[in-house]
């Protein structure tokens, strides 16, 4: 028996949709906002498209995991999702969407386990949140800042 499990969490950030979308569908960029990221294989160095894959390695409490992400939808600039097949919680399905508020844009970030074997505790839920957020804000902070320094 499987679970379906689903997390979204959101940042504002001081930035134009195009800008963020750049550099979010980068997965060049990932170890830069991404904490567990540590080690990416693109074939290409700019935001990939449907059907391009990535490589992803992440570096964990429980150790090293690699996932083989496949873009699944690339929507410029609005959305793009990802999904990873993992033999431990099933397929890791990400999107996000870029949302315009005023000067600024939302980016929200949808997670989705689902067939995941199992539910994650309470205690996984507060830690996969939190892992979340703080990427979200890490992205905040370099997209705003990559703007500033091309202004300048």
């Amino acid at each position: 028996m499987t679970v379906s499990f689903r997390l979204q969490n959101d940042v504002l950030i001081n930035a134009p949709v195009g800008a963020i979308y750049d550099f979010l569908c980068n997965p060049n960029f990932r170890p830069l906002w991404r904490e567990a990221s540590v080690k990416i294989e693109a074939a290409a160095d700019r935001p990939l498209t449907r059907g391009e894959k990535f490589r992803e390695e992440w570096r964990l409490r429980r150790g090293t995991v690699v996932l083989d992400w496949i873009v699944l939808d690339d929507e410029r600039p609005n959305s793009w999702t990802i999904r990873a097949d993992t033999d431990i919680v099933g397929p890791i399905v990400i999107r996000y969407c870029l949302e315009p508020e005023g000067d600024a844009t939302r980016c929200i970030h949808h997670v989705t386990n689902p067939r995941r074997p199992s539910g994650p505790s309470e205690e996984q839920v507060r830690c996969i949140e939190a892992e979340i957020m703080a990427g979200l804000a890490s992205l905040k902070r370099h997209v705003e800042e990559r703007l500033r320094t091309q202004a300048a």
